[in-house]
């Protein structure tokens, strides 16, 4: 927009009306017109005018006609768009749900032919459990000896993992990632076993990456999601926890928790299909969910943007106002300090008409008048170096900072 429309805009439309337009306040707008040096209706203009009264138009001043641009619309609240967000993601969960039938998935009672990442997990604990023997081991027979000094292992490198609430935390390359103890661990391998190849049988992909906590990926048509499975604890005493009966199994993408099941075994069995089908609908409900995500996110930039320009504009506008006030502020000084100059210039005069009579009377005559010259040559009325000062500020494009507002 050029500073000409939107002078044209403002004397068409009263602020009040034009200011949502734009996405700001009255008072904004005001400030902007005011920076812009572009004349505003007075009070009263606009209801002389609905009563058919004369209201003349202040002109526009002179000065270049600047392009600017305006900030947009501020959008529907971040509210509204979240919620309207949700609902679009929920039918799309539940399109996809629609158009995923439920798997075939079921338990077994052995891990012949398990994946390899269910095998190399029970292979981490068997060797859990062979160094635990061998620490006890190396224990007794220490006490047997007399238990005299500290005791150490006599293999350096057999240190057992930390425990996390009393469970183990699987972190080892192409195992499981899992918070387990070895008390169950038949149970979690198999139930991982027939999760793992369901999912395999409708075209996913599990994997493990080492550092990732006790999350796994699984991913179809290059999108993914995770999930984390634990062993459920109680708390005894400090430092003292014990399993709990139930398990845990979250399914998340990107610190997003979309599913969360906390059942016992018996139950983990029964819904072992639907928690297949859950993971696959998510992943596939990733592609669009991508969309909508880049569609929120490209919204929300727009009104951190609109918001950015608008106190852009309130900040320039409210600069020039500063500008302004101090400009008028400064003019009363520059008034007196025009009177103080121009009393002392009169002073002077005075003093040299007296040392012109002086040399009018005595000898000497003809060399005072010539300095005489030479100080009169030098002095200027204060008031006529203000005159030409205003001039120039006047001669610019557009009216000084200190020109009063409501004057043409």
């Amino acid at each position: 927009m050029t500073r000409s429309e939107l002078y044209r805009r403002v004397w068409e439309t009263s602020m009040r009306t034009l200011a949502p337009e734009f996405g700001m306040s009255d008072v904004a707008l005001g400030k902007l017109c005011r920076s812009l040096n572009i004349p505003t209706p007075g009070v009263g203009y606009w209801a002389r005018a609905a009563a058919g009264q004369s209201a003349p138009k202040r002109p526009l001043p002179v000065g270049e006609d600047v392009a600017f641009r305006m900030p947009e619309p501020v959008p529907a609240p971040t509210a509204d768009r979240r919620t309207t967000y949700e609902r679009a993601y929920a039918a799309v969960r539940k399109r996809a749900a629609a158009e995923t039938p439920m798997p075939v998935a079921a338990m077994r009672d052995t891990l012949d032919g398990a994946p390899a990442i269910v095998l190399q997990t029970r292979k981490w604990f068997e060797d859990l459990a062979k160094a635990e023997r061998r620490l006890e081991e190396e224990r007794a027979q220490h006490m047997r000896q007399g238990g005299k000094g500290r005791w150490r292992p006599f293999f350096p490198d057999t240190v057992l993992p930390e425990k996390w609430c009393g469970r183990y935390r699987v972190d080892t390359k192409g195992a499981l990632r899992l918070d387990a103890t070895p008390a169950r661990l038949d149970w979690i391998l198999r139930f991982h076993d027939a999760l793992i190849r369901a999912l395999e049988g409708v075209g996913c992909h599990v994997s493990a990456v080492v550092g990732a906590g006790c999350w796994m990926e699984v991913a179809e048509r290059g999108q993914s999601v995770k999930v984390a499975f634990a062993e459920d604890f109680e708390k005894l005493r400090d430092g003292e926890y014990r399993a709990a009966k139930t398990f845990r199994l979250k399914l998340g993408r990107r610190g997003t928790v979309f599913r969360n099941w906390r059942q016992t075994p018996e139950q983990f069995e029964r819904e072992l299909p639907a928690i297949v089908q859950a993971i696959q609908v998510t992943i596939r409900a990733q592609e669009e969910q991508a969309v909508l995500t880049a569609e929120f996110n490209r919204a929300e930039q727009v009104d951190r943007d609109a918001a950015d320009a608008l106190r852009r504009v309130q900040y320039v506008a409210e600069q020039a106002e500063r500008r302004r006030a101090e400009a008028r502020a400064a003019q009363t000084a520059r008034a007196v300090k025009l009177a103080d100059a121009q009393l002392r210039h009169e002073a002077t005069m005075r003093v040299l008409a007296d040392l012109a009579d002086q040399a009018e009377s005595g000898a000497g005559g003809d060399g005072i008048r010539v300095w005489l010259a030479l100080a009169y040559a030098g002095l200027r009325s204060p008031a006529e170096d203000l005159a030409k000062e205003l001039r120039r500020e006047l001669a610019n494009a557009g009216r000084p900072d200190w020109w009063p507002e409501g004057e043409p």
